[in-house]
């Protein structure tokens, strides 16, 4: 799925790393694809990589479903 989204084929789950990255400071995707395992078990990494894996896999999920529609297209009144 990241690996997905780094070369365009996913490009609502990129958004979603990027917009994490710009929140958190940090870019999760190198933590995601190398590690190393033991710093992505820190709770200050773990807990927001679970949010953007979910929010991503839901991205993934609807893409593929449709792809004229996608979380990070929806209107944040609309999002839960």
């Amino acid at each position: 799925m990241i690996e997905a989204a780094d070369s365009g084929g996913q490009p609502g789950v990129l958004k979603i790393f990027q917009t994490a990255e710009k929140v958190l400071g940090y870019d999760l995707r190198p933590l995601f694809l190398r590690g190393p395992q033991e710093k992505l078990d820190e709770t200050v990494h773990c807990q927001p990589a679970v949010v953007v894996a979910s929010l991503s896999a839901l991205e993934a999920y609807k893409q593929d479903r449709n792809p004229e529609v996608g979380v990070a297209d929806t209107p944040p009144s609309w999002r839960g």
